[in-house]
C-alpha cells in the first residue's frame, strides 16, 4: 500500500511546485487568459446579438414578404374580377349590338317582304284586270256574234216568208 499513499515530503514538494506554477500562471498567463476569455465572451455575445437582430430582420422581411404576397394576391384577384366584369360587359354589349343588327335586318327583310307582297298584289290585280277585260271582250263578241246570227236568221226567215 505504500505506492498508493504519498509521503509527507512528496506532498510538500507537490504543493510547493503547484504554488510556483500558480504564481507564475497568475503573473504571466492569468490576464491574457482572462482577456481571451472576455474577448471570446464578447464575441459570443455580439454573435448572439447579431443573430437576434438577423432573426428579427428575417422575421420582419418575412412579414413584409407575406404582406407583399397578400397584396399581390389581392391585386391579382382584383384584376381577375375586373377582367371578368369587363368580359361580361363586352359580351353583353356584343349581344346587344348583334341583337340590334338582327332586329334591323329583320325589319328590313319584313319591309322588303311587304313591298314584294304589295308589288305582287299590284301585278296580280293588273293580270286579273287584263283577264277580266279579255273575258268581257270574248263574252261581248259572242253576244254580238249571236245577235248578228239572230239578225241573219230573222232576215232569212223573213225572206222565206216573202216568197
Amino acid at each position: 500500500m505504500e505506492l498508493v499513499t504519498p509521503g509527507v515530503g512528496l506532498l510538500f514538494w507537490m504543493l510547493f511546485a503547484f504554488s510556483i506554477v500558480l504564481v507564475l500562471l497568475k503573473k504571466f498567463a492569468w490576464k491574457p487568459i482572462l482577456s481571451a476569455l472576455k474577448e471570446r465572451e464578447d464575441r459570443i455575445e455580439d454573435s448572439l446579438i447579431k443573430a437576434e437582430e438577423t432573426r428579427q430582420k428575417t422575421e420582419s422581411a418575412n412579414s413584409d414578404i407575406e404582406k407583399m404576397i397578400n397584396q399581390a394576391n389581392e391585386e391579382r384577384n382584383s384584376l381577375l374580377r375586373q377582367a371578368k366584369e369587363e368580359i361580361a360587359e363586352y359580351k353583353k354589349d356584343q349581344k346587344t349590338q348583334i341583337k340590334s343588327q338582327i332586329d334591323l335586318q329583320l325589319d328590313s327583310a319584313k319591309e322588303e317582304i311587304a313591298q314584294q307582297k304589295r308589288m305582287a298584289m299590284e301585278d296580280l290585280k293588273a293580270v286579273v284586270a287584263e283577264l277580266s277585260i279579255e273575258i268581257a271582250e270574248k263574252i261581248l263578241k259572242q253576244e254580238l256574234d249571236n245577235e248578228q246570227k239572230y239578225n241573219e236568221l230573222i232576215k232569212e226567215n223573213v225572206k222565206k216568208l216573202d216568197i
